[in-house]
């Protein structure tokens, strides 16, 4: 199976959704920066409920909501919820990529302090955009920032996690996630029941990840499995077992590690 043929729509976003309640982090209102049409990112996960999408960068000519508009959206919706925990930027695409990223963080942390609210900020990103100063600058101002890995081997990284060719291997993956600040680390575990190959629940890469945690030694791990429909058919979730032994074996290195089912 060459896993390079699938385009799968999987879920399309808009740009601003929810407030939905996360397994990880209480009530969250997404942000999608993103087009809202189709997804297009510098990852292309098997699990993905985003589908395959387009595995690219961004064209110039391709218009994202501009940052004026995306905050007046969000803007509403906080006004309307003020029950919020979280307001999270995810969607269908990397957070990174969009333009003005820096500005919406700074946007929202402005909204944080006139509504008086609790809420914190969260991005949830593949970290792939960690080279470029701005990105850096504008991941730092969030609350909190979870970064993927799945993967501690390389053949399954380029195998399961389908980074665009500029991405690289999984050693500068790792070096870009170092330049975060309070790193935390977001690792989900699948099993397939098609094709074994396209799991990444196997011992050669828990030991992997064992030896990236302890070399980025994290202030949180979260452990999660597939929850929702992903994009490539015969993904299926790990039993809580496994789960709670890769947890284990994480805090035998003295870092924290969640399990959230």
């Amino acid at each position: 199976m060459n896993t390079d043929d699938f385009v799968v729509q999987g879920e399309v976003l808009p740009s601003v959704y929810g407030p939905l309640r996360s397994r990880r982090h209480g009530l969250s209102l997404g942000v999608n920066v993103g087009l809202t049409d189709h997804k297009v990112c510098t990852w292309s996960c098997l699990y993905c409920q985003c589908g395959f999408g387009e595995k690219r960068d961004y064209r110039s000519d391709e218009t994202r909501l501009a940052v004026v508009d995306l905050l007046d959206l969000i803007k509403t919706e906080v006004f309307k919820n003020s029950d919020l925990d979280v307001i999270t930027l995810a969607g269908n695409t990397e957070p990174g990529t969009y333009p003005e990223i820096f500005q919406l963080i700074q946007g929202l942390q402005r909204l944080k302090i006139a509504s008086r609210a609790k809420w914190k900020i969260v991005i949830l990103s593949n970290g792939s955009e960690l080279d470029r100063e701005e990105v850096l600058r504008a991941f730092n101002l969030a609350d909190e920032v979870w970064l993927k890995l799945d993967v501690g081997v390389e053949d399954q990284f380029q195998l399961l996690n389908r980074p665009i060719h500029r991405v690289g291997n999984l050693r500068q993956h790792l070096d870009r996630l170092k330049k975060i600040k309070n790193l935390r680390l977001q690792t989900l575990i699948w099993s397939n029941e098609k094709e074994g190959r396209l799991s990444n629940a196997n011992e050669p890469n828990f030991q992997g990840l064992v030896e990236c945690y302890s070399e980025l030694k994290p202030i949180a791990i979260h452990l999660t499995t597939v929850a929702r429909d992903p994009a490539l058919p015969g993904i299926v979730p790990v039993n809580s077992e496994i789960l709670q032994s890769l947890a284990e074996r994480i805090r035998n290195l003295n870092l924290t590690a969640e399990v959230k089912n």
